[in-house]
């Protein structure tokens, strides 16, 4: 981490303007950006650009549409949230799965379940789509004044969000969906968060013991942790850290990543190492972390 002259730019996807990647089983990097999404095995890009076929066919604004969200499936099936429409390709072939998902912003996720069903959340709406993308269905939608900021899944499949409204409340929402999630209503739980001030994004992960921590970029506030067994809130850190926090993820080793602006966070059993942005040579841009 802090030998900053391992990083390196890799000449293949130089241009691409990447928004967003992903990881399929057999190391193969999938990136989606503007104008098209690209494949990278560690030798060679291969770009498949937005062509006129598939914005005949999708929700698009008032520009040209950017690649926000994407997920490799299995047989390198791939899904994409392209302008305000979840396509998926297969086969070199483009097909609409929703036709308008949501308002198009950068702040988009697309998460598999353990149960192989798979959550996207864009700003204004949350969606649970079938394994097979035979069915789908918009679970949430927000407020005029707020909106979804970030999505995670516990090992249950649960979806937590958080939901900001901007000079107001931030909260955790936890979605549970019963045997037959698509033919019944889902339980929403929200969860205040104890915060004194409202950021205007927020992030969330789930931690190495179950617990779903909480942080947000207005750089006033602290990290928290919810303990959903006992239903509260809880300080995780022996010392108290008060950041701009705009993504978190946790690591298989149990360690949770928070991105800050230029800056990286890793907590460990509490404690926290943080590195700089002149330790990483990296600007004061908001980093984020992908899975």
């Amino acid at each position: 981490m802090l030998e900053s002259w391992r990083w390196r730019e890799t000449e293949a996807l130089k241009g691409l303007g990447v928004l967003c990647m992903d990881q399929a089983p057999n190391g193969v990097a999938w990136f989606g950006g503007n104008d098209c999404i690209a494949s990278y095995d560690g030798m060679r890009a291969e770009k498949v650009p937005i062509d006129e076929e598939l914005l005949s066919i999708i929700t698009v604004g008032a520009v040209r549409p950017r690649v926000n969200a994407i997920l490799v499936l299995d047989d390198d099936r791939v899904l994409a949230v392209i302008g305000r429409s979840l396509v998926l390709r297969d086969n070199n072939e483009w097909q609409v799965i929703i036709s308008n998902a949501g308002v198009e912003h950068f702040n988009t996720f697309l998460k598999r379940s353990v149960d192989g069903s798979i959550w996207l959340m864009t700003r204004k709406k949350v969606w649970h789509i079938s394994e097979d993308l035979s069915e789908h269905k918009a679970v949430a939608t927000s407020g005029r004044t707020s909106s979804f900021s970030s999505l995670c899944l516990d090992r249950e499949g649960h979806a937590w969000l958080a939901n900001v409204a901007l000079q107001q409340q931030m909260h955790l929402v936890q979605f549970k969906c019963g045997s037959e999630p698509f033919q019944s209503e889902y339980e929403k739980v929200f969860h205040r968060v104890p915060a004194e001030q409202t950021g205007s994004e927020a992030a969330v992960a789930v931690g190495p013991d179950g617990r779903i921590w909480f942080g947000d970029n207005l750089g006033v506030n602290r990290l928290y942790a919810f303990n959903m067994e006992q239903g509260r809130w809880e300080e995780p850190l022996e010392e108290e850290l008060k950041t701009n926090i705009f993504s978190m993820t946790s690591g298989q080793d149990g360690t949770v990543w928070l991105g800050g602006l230029g800056k990286l966070y890793a907590i460990r059993d509490r404690n926290v190492d943080a590195y700089s942005r002149s330790q990483l040579e990296l600007p004061a841009v908001a980093l984020r972390f992908y899975e």
